[in-house]
């Protein structure tokens, strides 16, 4: 009884912050670093912005869901940073098939 008692003030006063379920981890992507290349030679970094859109309802990133979380012209190349590797990649047409597991 003492034990719930403490675990119910503790929960109470104390709240631990829950982690979305639907995020994946980083660590489950195919990549380091995700980025744009610009026409005026300036690589814009997107990983942030990519990682956050990925959820468990996303099975596949291509480039059109690039497109979709970071508006920019259609001819501009994507890059990645391969976590096998460590080379930096373009980023395939097919896209990946994220394992939400």
């Amino acid at each position: 009884m003492l034990f719930f008692v403490i675990k119910f003030f503790r929960d109470i006063c104390c709240p631990r912050k829950k982690r979305d379920e639907d995020i994946i981890v980083s660590s489950r992507l195919p990549w380091l670093w995700v980025g744009v290349h610009f026409a005026d030679g300036n690589i814009g970094d997107m990983t942030y912005e990519i990682n956050n859109a990925i959820t468990c309802d996303v099975k596949v990133v291509d480039l059109d869901f690039l497109r979709a979380v970071v508006p920019v012209h259609p001819s501009l190349t994507w890059k990645y940073i391969d976590t096998e590797t460590l080379e930096e990649k373009d980023f395939p047409s097919e896209g990946f098939v994220i394992d939400a597991k």
